[in-house]
């Protein structure tokens, strides 16, 4: 299940898409691909054939296991259905951050 929010500031700098949904404010595990390419897991930066395992890893005995994706804009789609298809694999649920339109 993919569902789309908005979410608090998060430390890197990423260019996110435009949505007019409510904030999403629970602590959560969050993955981001910055202009470059590079993948980060709670702003640590990760390579994408880690990121499966450590995510197992986060949100092994959680109730709610949910990953946050938050991806620049530039960042062609295929990179996120990259992290969505883990997610998918996982049966974790995945929010796409958003940043609220003005």
């Amino acid at each position: 299940m993919l569902t789309s929010t908005l979410v608090t500031t998060n430390a890197l700098d990423l260019v996110l898409p435009n949505s007019t949904a409510q904030t999403v404010k629970k602590q959560r595990v969050s993955v981001s691909i910055n202009e470059n390419f590079e993948y980060f897991i709670d702003k640590e930066a990760v390579e994408l054939n880690y990121i499966e395992a450590q995510l197992i890893d986060k949100l092994a005995g959680q109730d709610e296991q949910v990953v946050v994706l938050r991806v620049d804009k530039s960042v062609p789609i295929e990179y996120a259905v990259e992290v969505m298809d883990i997610a998918y694999r996982n049966k974790f649920k995945i929010v796409l951050a958003t940043q609220q339109k003005r």
